[in-house]
Order: C-alpha cells, then sequence, then structure tokens
C-alpha cells in the first residue's frame, strides 16, 4: 500500500470509530447516568422512592418522558432554530463542490416536475424561479 491509500485508510478508520462509538456511547451513558441519579438521588429521599420503588419503574418513566422530549427538542433544533441553518452553511463550506456535483444532475429533474406539475395544472413560477436562479 502506498503513503496515499494508508492515510486514506487510517481516515476512515477514525470515522468508522467515530461512528460506530457513538452507537455504543449514548445507550451506555444513558444507563449510567440513570443508575447514578436512582442511587444518589432516588433511594435517598423517601418521597421518591414512594414515587419509583424500584429502578425499573424510574427507567420506564424515564424513557416515556425523554424520547417525547428528544423528538420535541429535535423538531425545534430543526424547524425553529438557525443553528440547524448554520450548521447546514458549515457544511457547505467544508464541501463547496458538492453544490457544483448536484446542480447539473437536479436541474433536468426540476425541469421534468415542471413540465409535469404545467399538465397537471398547478403553479410553477416558484420552481421556475429556482431553476433560473441555480443555473
Amino acid at each position: 500500500m502506498s503513503k496515499k491509500q494508508v492515510i486514506r485508510v487510517l481516515k476512515r478508520s477514525y470515522y468508522y470509530f467515530n461512528q460506530g462509538f457513538s452507537i455504543v456511547h449514548k445507550p451506555l451513558s444513558i444507563t449510567s447516568f440513570a443508575t447514578i441519579i436512582y442511587s444518589l438521588i432516588i433511594e435517598r429521599y423517601e418521597v421518591l422512592t414512594n414515587i419509583f420503588p424500584s429502578f425499573q419503574y424510574f427507567l420506564v418513566f424515564g424513557i416515556i418522558t425523554i424520547i417525547p422530549m428528544c423528538i420535541f427538542l429535535g423538531y425545534l433544533y430543526i424547524k425553529k432554530s438557525w443553528f440547524y441553518i448554520e450548521t447546514f452553511e458549515i457544511g457547505r463550506e467544508v464541501n463547496p463542490y458538492a453544490s457544483k456535483k448536484i446542480r447539473p444532475i437536479t436541474i433536468p429533474i426540476y425541469e421534468g416536475w415542471i413540465w409535469f406539475l404545467k399538465q397537471e395544472g398547478y403553479d410553477t413560477t416558484e420552481l421556475e424561479r429556482i431553476v433560473k436562479v441555480s443555473r
């Protein structure tokens, strides 16, 4: 293997490691966090012990409340936050050639949509504006 191939394999290995680690790390960290919270807080106070008599009840309550909360926060992040737009902009700065590669493929698709939607009687002025700006 050449030096260039070794560097490429190392970069890809680092990327795969990060992806795999995040997949494994999240459930482990959530479990350890729940265990610590239960043992340090819930078990020490009788009021909380009455609400959560066992660790399993605490986990079920956590799952029932955290999953909808995370979905809601994810929705807010993507739809209502300028942070998501900034993340997208950073990605485009890092890889400016992606839009140059994708644009020639998508313009004919948009033109096909315009033709089809006009045949069906839909207003295509916004789509035509996108095609005009993209050229």
